[in-house]
């Protein structure tokens, strides 16, 4: 390899520092091959990455659904105290105003409706309870009439009345005075507490739905 003299031009070995000609230093980095000097790029050779396995489609976990809290042994330990009340509202009838008023079973049958649409409003439960206790508290109610009835004629207390009247004439008793518009009236008030009770369906909250959330894969290494 020889070195030109950036001076005169001279070439003289890559060892010299000298010029042979002009005595004058010489710049060893210019050299007289100009393929040698030029010299080209140098490009990194490209990075492949491992294989690695095939990237599925993400699965999608669905979160379940909750149900709706209720508390239904307060809703119908609050509906028996409902329907108590209506048996207590056709003794005092019966007692006041010498009646026998079966209309009293539609507020029965409201008011344990009421009560399971606030306290048990997603518990299946609740529809044959508006039922049951509607048809209960009629029949008790109509019972307890008929005492008050007995106990006004003889002049006797309601419990007397009721120490009275054998358990055997009891059939007999709740027919005693009544007609068919009292069975009729006490049958509708059952009526409107199951209509209560499909009401009380349509009206159930939905649990909360929530959306699909993707399962991250795991980074393969």
């Amino acid at each position: 390899m020889t070195v030109t003299c950036q001076h005169c031009g001279t070439n003289a070995p890559a060892n010299r520092t000298m010029c042979p000609e002009c005595r004058r230093r010489m710049h060893a980095a210019e050299t007289s091959d100009r393929s040698a000097a030029t010299a080209l790029p140098t490009y990194a050779a490209p990075v492949v990455a491992p294989a690695s396995a095939p990237v599925s489609a993400p699965a999608f976990v669905s979160t379940p659904a909750t149900a709706v809290p209720t508390r239904f042994g307060v809703a119908l330990g609050l509906s028996v105290a409902v329907a108590i009340l209506g048996v207590v509202a056709w003794e005092v009838l019966a007692q006041a105003a010498n009646m026998r008023s079966a209309l009293v079973g539609f507020g029965v049958a409201a008011g344990i409706a009421a009560v399971m649409r606030t306290f048990a409003p997603g518990d299946r439960r609740g529809a044959p309870a508006i039922v049951v206790l509607t048809a209960v508290s009629s029949l008790a109610g109509l019972l307890a009439s008929q005492y008050a009835m007995v106990a006004d004629a003889l002049h006797i207390g309601f419990f007397d009345a009721v120490q009275l009247v054998p358990t055997s004439k009891i059939p007999e008793l709740m027919k005693t005075g009544t007609s068919a518009m009292t069975w009729i009236v006490m049958a509708a008030s059952v009526y409107a507490g199951f209509a209560f009770s499909r009401r009380l369906a349509v009206e159930t909250p939905q649990p909360p739905v929530t959306a699909p959330v993707p399962a991250v894969a795991p980074e393969q290494s």
